[in-house]
């Protein structure tokens, strides 16, 4: 049974998934609307790019889970608006679903091992 698309911050939450193999992201980012729940957790429309620009600094994630979901959630609404290159977000992508796989203890196998 396909789980249904998360359109608050309960509803995303509540949602129980397991981590996709890397080639499958698009359709993991795509479980979340993200435009609605950012809107509700009031962000800034500049605040993806912000996390992006601190994790490239950084090579670190100081988010919790919903939040990363919210930035990949964006990679894919870029990807999409790019005309899906398929590799301008991958190490992005990639760091995001380990960091979510370190947080949830879950299995990740990494791009690489697709």
């Amino acid at each position: 049974m396909p789980i249904k698309r998360a359109t608050t911050v309960a509803d995303a939450k509540a949602q129980s998934f397991d981590l996709p193999d890397f080639k499958d992201w698009r359709r993991f980012a795509g479980l979340i609307d993200g435009y609605a729940i950012a809107e509700e957790l009031k962000l800034e429309k500049s605040w993806h790019a912000t996390q992006k620009t601190h994790w490239q600094e950084t090579s670190d994630w100081e988010l919790d889970v919903l939040h990363l979901r919210l930035v990949l959630f964006f990679a894919f609404r870029s990807d999409y608006m790019s005309g899906y290159t398929y590799t301008e977000h991958d190490e992005i992508v990639d760091s995001i679903l380990h960091e979510l796989s370190k947080q949830l203890d879950l299995p990740y196998a990494g791009r690489d091992n697709d």
